[in-house]
């Protein structure tokens, strides 16, 4: 996985969370603008894999990109003709959105042999989205009024558990020497 990719999707993830926090829109404005990003990250994802089609790619970055497309397919095209149940809607997707990159760690953690050095931290995170994507299906819609907090809260843990992770990675393979200072 490419240090550009995984930076870049991390990006396209706190712009829905900024918004979310500083914009006050209403939760179908945030839903079009989350639908927005996970095209965008789907578009780079396949500028991503083209660039690189004759490289190894990990199965995750497939599985994220048709993850993202569709969700944000479904999101974009869905009519809404009553305001409350397209909250209702937005939430449902948001979290089997967050669920399924919730397993997409776990597995990752698991399977990947790369990544073992990581696997408590892919096995724990992943367990948190999943929880918090069962959490948000539940979502008391008396507290509708928080949700928009509650997804930039979301947003901004996945964002940063990768870019966490990804740097972790890296300075792994290219640690910092003190002595060549």
């Amino acid at each position: 996985m490419g240090l550009g990719y995984r930076i870049s999707r991390a990006v396209i993830l706190f712009v829905p969370a900024a918004v979310a926090i500083f914009g006050g829109i209403a939760m179908e404005g945030l839903s079009l603008v989350f639908a927005g990003t996970l095209l965008t990250g789907a578009f780079l994802t396949l500028i991503y894999l083209f660039i690189h089609f004759d490289q190894y790619i990990n199965p995750k970055i497939i599985m994220e990109f048709l993850t993202d497309a569709f969700i944000g397919v479904v999101l974009i095209t869905y009519p809404s003709p009553n305001i409350d149940f397209y909250d209702r809607y937005f939430l449902v997707l948001f979290s089997i959105w967050f669920f399924i990159n919730g397993v997409f760690m776990v597995t990752s953690g698991i399977m990947d042999k790369g990544n073992k050095p990581w696997f408590w931290i892919y096995v724990l995170v992943g367990f948190m989205f999943i929880t918090l994507g069962f959490v948000l299906i539940n979502y008391n819609p008396d507290y509708i009024g928080s949700l928009h907090w509650l997804v930039a809260f979301m947003l901004i843990i996945y964002a940063a558990v990768e870019l966490y992770l990804l740097l972790r990675r890296k300075v792994d393979y290219f640690p910092f020497r003190e002595n060549e200072m």
